[in-house]
């Protein structure tokens, strides 16, 4: 599905202004955030419902805390040139990204966008949209702060594996770089929107590590299609459905997919198989052989390839044992055919080249050998 976008609108037009008229509409809008909690029906209904039927909303955690103080450190520093404080842990953070940000002044800081696309209304703030230093043109970049960057940043377009873990993710599949290149898409009228998401490493050693990507219009289109769209009328759908939070589906998926206990899982209701299905993963059940049928395996192997059998750690494996048959009480074991022993596997035989080298390697040490002794 193919989102398409008008270009280069004026600054007076409805579908895109530099703040957005007023702070109390924002709940009529669609952010990021607000997009991503549409995973769980039933948590965005405690969300956006639960104050009203007296269910506080979810905290900011500490984790949002520090990206917030850093966010008001780079607005300080790239508006007024306002040095960080290296003594707080956040402009200690800040400082080591500063080598990938502008001088103070170069750009928008912070600036709030009202975009409208097929009908519904988003809204986003880019941390500072401008030149960046050593990149050609305007670039759109925002601030994120990571235990692991490495492992959590994006990195590419898309996802190369549809399976693979969120943190896999590309920009293409992430909701705010779409509305956030999208936003620039419509500022500028250009063919390309470029990101740069600088990720500050909030365990250990303070690094930064950018992240930069130039999307094209065509591939921006179709995710905010296929992923931003289909989300707003999920969000509109769910904002104008006034049942109780406990009468719409639960996403046990959902409930630790940030490595902690969403805020509403003691008043979620789930039930025994569904809060069973959120700390437990599917793995493949691998039938276990019994050590005799391993070791008779590994034996009818080295057989049929004419080497002796192994064991896992290369020690040579054991023999099947054979039980002696049981006495026949009706045939006399004078009347009973012999049992013929199992037969051998053939060892392979010994090639005379490598007889020969191995002989001379032995010469050659006990020469040295001697020359050393006598020298004593």
């Amino acid at each position: 599905m193919t989102t398409p976008m008008q270009s280069s609108p004026p600054p007076a037009e409805p579908s895109q202004t530099d703040r957005p008229p007023g702070r109390p509409d924002l709940e009529l809008l669609h952010s990021a955030t607000d997009l991503g909690r549409t995973a769980c029906a039933r948590y965005y209904a405690f969300w956006h419902h639960g104050p009203a039927l007296g269910y506080e909303r979810e905290p900011r955690g500490p984790s949002l805390l520090l990206g917030s103080e850093l966010h008001k450190i780079s607005e300080d520093y790239l508006t007024i040139g306002k040095q960080p404080d290296r003594l707080t842990q956040a402009g200690n953070m800040f400082i080591a990204g500063l080598p990938y940000l502008p001088p103070p002044g170069s750009g928008g800081v912070e600036a709030e966008k009202i975009l409208s696309v097929s009908g519904y209304q988003y809204f986003t703030a880019i941390d500072y949209q401008g030149p960046l230093p050593r990149l050609q043109g305007i670039w759109s970049l925002d601030h994120k702060t990571s235990k692991s960057p490495e492992r959590y940043s994006l990195q590419q377009e898309y996802t190369t594996d549809a399976d693979t873990h969120r943190e896999k993710k590309g920009f293409l599949d992430d909701i705010q770089a779409v509305i956030i290149a999208t936003a620039q898409l419509l500022e500028t009228g250009e063919s390309h929107a470029q990101l740069r998401w600088l990720y500050y490493k909030s365990v250990g050693n303070p690094t930064a590590t950018p992240r930069d990507i130039r999307l094209a219009r065509s591939k921006v289109e179709d995710a905010f299609g296929t992923l931003v769209h289909p989300l707003a009328e999920r969000a509109t759908a769910l904002r104008s459905n006034n049942s109780h939070p406990l009468a719409l589906p639960p996403n046990p998926k959902r409930c630790h997919a940030y490595g902690r206990p969403c805020h509403y899982i003691e008043i979620c209701n789930l039930s025994l198989s569904e809060r069973l299905h959120t700390h437990t993963k599917v793995q493949e059940v691998i039938p276990i052989m019994s050590l005799l049928a391993k070791a008779e395996a590994r034996g009818a192997l080295a057989a049929n390839q004419n080497a002796p059998a192994t064991a896992a750690n290369g020690a040579p494996a054991k023999a099947a044992v054979v039980a002696p048959p049981k006495e026949d009480k009706v045939n006399p074991p004078e009347t009973r055919p012999a049992i013929a022993p199992p037969a051998m596997p053939a060892m392979p035989a010994l090639d005379a080249r490598v007889f020969a080298v191995v002989c001379d390697r032995i010469g050659d040490a006990l020469k040295l050998i001697a020359a050393d002794l006598r020298g004593r």
